[in-house]
């Protein structure tokens, strides 16, 4: 093997090494309890400060059968957190066979009163019984370190508007 050839290669390999030890890895990996902690990892300190208290099924502005279900916000209050956990707000109507869900990291949220919404859920006319009758469950549901923990689960009417 030429000298010159062995030289030259040796930099490369050097300058390779050197490269590799000292450049920003092409991958993160969280500190635990940092904000960017595993989603689900972690525990928070949830209190309930309001849900709604009705549901309606309104026409859509437009007309053409459309109709909309608004669920209105829910407030929560974060008062400690470690890692991020999930906190879901949900909304299922079973005799619809519709949910609608808004689902969060605690450590976007922050700490302090929180306004949780769900997007408004469009249903076609035909789908509606004539007598407009339903029943929804609304939920808050804190998920920590793989444990799912029911903050608000209660049931109410869904009055249909016409």
């Amino acid at each position: 093997m030429h000298p010159g050839r062995v030289a030259v290669g040796g930099v490369v390999c050097i300058v390779l090494l050197v490269t590799a030890a000292t450049a920003t890895p092409l991958w993160n990996v969280p500190e635990p309890g940092s904000d960017s902690a595993t989603l689900g990892n972690g525990t928070a300190t949830v209190s309930v400060v309001s849900t709604p208290e009705e549901l309606t099924i309104e026409p859509g502005r437009q007309g053409g059968g459309t109709y909309y279900l608004r669920v209105p916000d829910a407030t929560v209050n974060i008062s400690e957190r470690n890692g991020n956990p999930i906190l879901t707000y949900k909304i299922d109507i079973d005799g619809l066979g519709k949910s609608r869900s808004s689902v969060h990291g605690v450590a976007d949220l922050g700490t302090g009163q929180k306004r949780l919404s769900i997007e408004r859920l469009s249903l076609d006319e035909r789908e509606l019984d004539e007598d407009g009758q339903y029943t929804a469950t609304v939920s808050l549901i804190l998920r920590e370190n793989g444990e799912k923990r029911v903050l608000y689960n209660e049931s109410m009417p869904v009055e249909v508007q016409r």
